[in-house]
């Protein structure tokens, strides 16, 4: 079964990395401040668990401790998200526990 990288979902992830370090996520509520963003490396912390399944996580707010992430689409018969696999994955905002993301940006590119 072919399973793309993150990198196929999420252009240029690197890069992206470093621009919401530098200047924030533009329209968010809690990621918006430039310099706060960490961008994630790892995803070992066990506090991710508590974030949605479909979230995966590409950096973390210093001060508010929301996150910026990428949404993996999925469906009810999908459980291995092959109906997304050529997809771009939105870019949206979320906290642990929280309820819920806003949407920042349909996809990387319009970041």
């Amino acid at each position: 079964t072919y399973r793309p990288t993150v990198d196929h979902h999420i252009s240029r992830i690197e890069t992206l990395k470093s621009l919401l370090n530098k200047h924030g996520a533009p329209g968010s509520k809690g990621c918006a401040s430039p310099n706060d963003l960490v961008p994630l490396n790892s995803h070992d912390d066990e506090s991710l668990l508590d974030l949605h399944p479909h979230l995966y996580p590409i950096a973390v707010s210093s001060s508010t401790g929301n996150y910026v992430c990428a949404l993996r689409r999925a469906y009810a018969d999908d459980a291995d998200y092959e109906s997304s696999n050529n997809a771009p994955w939105p870019i949206v905002e979320s906290k642990i526990n929280g309820v819920g993301y806003n949407l920042l940006a349909v996809n990387s590119e319009h970041f």
